[in-house]
């Protein structure tokens, strides 16, 4: 290729990071190693999870030699792609640019086989790295991509980072035993590459609680950089009790640039919304938001790493990352809080009549609906047959409540000390029966626990 053209290309011939030290991701570097027999790598998450970080210790650790692109969105244009990625394999081995620097825009057809050949003849093998692979829309441009890992020589990878599941036969690569993948899960730091990384941010480590950092950030690298700023912000200290929310300030600005602004309105809507829900599935997203089709939105944001991630290999429950939701619930609650009230309502409404009598306490507490939060709490601690099963004749009428049960400022009178309710060693958020001595139990925060009964006694798990 012309030098003029490898200028004008050299800013995305290697890679992106930042100035920061980096923290070194020594279990994954061995797995890439490892994993030198099969063609295909792809490293797939949302921002902020170290995707291009990885990739560049890879290139820095291994023997072979790596050739890299940026992909940025001109490439959608098949010639510019092809330029791009001579440019790339050039530095793995040199490539007859006679076709490509010729007048007009070279055909696929005529260089691909050039560039597949370039790097099938190379004395030792190579990785090419093409990194935001997720900004590669058009066909034929994605097509010039599966074709060239036709043309990989034993030893040699092609490995691609992006942000979501890009429109290539992975599926089929994966049945061959010809993929191997790093996902979020994967790219989550542990305890002690997260104590590195608060080190560095000038957090003294010895005095903070980094597993507690660790699960509040379910080890999201960009969000323990933050957690970083925050700890680290009047010098050398301890951590306070919350080491990161989802309101931080650095926080919020990130995930608005780096993910929100990037998707449509009604995705950031859905998003929104849903936010209200512990676990996500297409029913109940369908019942609370009033609306249709949130299984395949649900399905399609889990593939585009939007920090929604699946719970099962069926695809019927997604949860959203927690300092994600938090972002988004506290966005909600702030802009329309009697919304937030109204979806909270519809979800215990959805989990009552679907066999999830646990959550319908909890959203109905949160949108402060007490007589249905006491009516599920009833049927949850009586048996169900019973002298005081609602229903009984001994009970009344269908829907009365037994005596001695309260619920927020809701109260029926006791008729003795027989009944009897434990959450943990305490009560159960704003519902319990009067205790003994008298005195009721005040109303606390959401719960957080799970219940199990016997009788008339429930106990909490965690």
């Amino acid at each position: 290729m012309t030098s003029v053209s490898v200028l004008r290309l050299e800013p995305r011939l290697q890679p992106h990071l930042g100035g920061d030290a980096q923290v070194p991701r020594a279990a994954l570097l061995d797995r890439l190693q490892a994993s030198s027999r099969t063609p295909v790598a792809a490293v797939l998450a949302p921002p902020g999870y170290g995707k291009t970080t990885l990739l560049a210790q890879w290139a820095e650790r291994d023997p072979r030699a790596f050739g890299w692109l940026t992909i940025d969105r001109r490439d959608n244009d098949p010639s510019v792609l092809l330029r791009s990625l001579a440019a790339a394999i050039d530095r793995i081995e040199p490539v007859d640019g006679e076709a490509l620097d010729a007048p007009g825009a070279p055909a696929v057809d005529a260089v691909l086989p050039r560039l597949g050949s370039a790097l099938s003849l190379a004395p030792l093998p190579g990785v090419l790295v093409l990194d935001d692979v997720h900004l590669l829309h058009n066909r034929a441009c994605l097509d010039v991509v599966t074709g060239l890992i036709d043309y990989l020589p034993p030893g040699s990878q092609l490995a691609i980072a992006g942000r979501g599941e890009p429109p290539l036969p992975l599926a089929r690569l994966r049945a061959e035993g010809r993929l191997v993948e790093v996902g979020p899960e994967d790219l989550a730091m542990d305890c002690a590459e997260a104590g590195s990384l608060l080190a560095q941010g000038d957090v003294d480590v010895a005095r903070v609680d980094v597993a507690e950092v660790v699960r509040r950030t379910e080890g999201w690298p960009v969000a323990l950089r933050f957690a970083a700023l925050s700890l680290g912000a009047d010098g050398r200290r301890a951590a306070p009790a919350a080491p990161l929310a989802g309101d931080d300030r650095f926080l919020v600005d990130y995930v608005q640039f780096e993910l929100l602004s990037r998707v449509p309105r009604r995705l950031v809507s859905f998003l929104t919304r849903c936010s209200v829900l512990e676990r996500l599935s297409g029913p109940l997203c369908d019942a609370v938001l009033a609306t249709t089709g949130s299984a395949d939105l649900l399905e399609s944001l889990s593939r585009s790493n939007l920090l929604v991630t699946p719970l099962d290999r069926r695809g019927q429950w997604y949860r959203l990352h927690r300092l994600f939701r938090e972002l988004l619930r506290g966005q909600l609650e702030r802009r329309e809080p009697a919304l937030a009230v109204e979806l909270a309502r519809r979800a215990a409404e959805w989990c009552e009549g679907n066999g999830s009598p646990e959550a319908a306490v909890e959203y109905a507490i949160a949108a402060g609906d007490a007589d249905r939060a006491a009516r599920v709490v009833v049927d949850l601690a009586l048996p169900p047959t019973g002298p005081c099963r609602r229903g009984s004749s001994s009970a009344g009428s269908a829907g009365s409540r037994p005596t001695g049960w309260s619920i927020g400022t809701r109260a029926w009178p006791s008729s003795g000390p027989g009944s009897t309710w434990s959450l943990g060693g305490r009560p159960p958020p704003s519902v319990g029966p009067t205790p003994p001595s008298g005195r009721r139990p005040t109303a606390t925060a959401r719960p957080t626990g799970r219940w199990r009964c016997s009788g008339r006694r429930c106990a909490g798990r965690g």
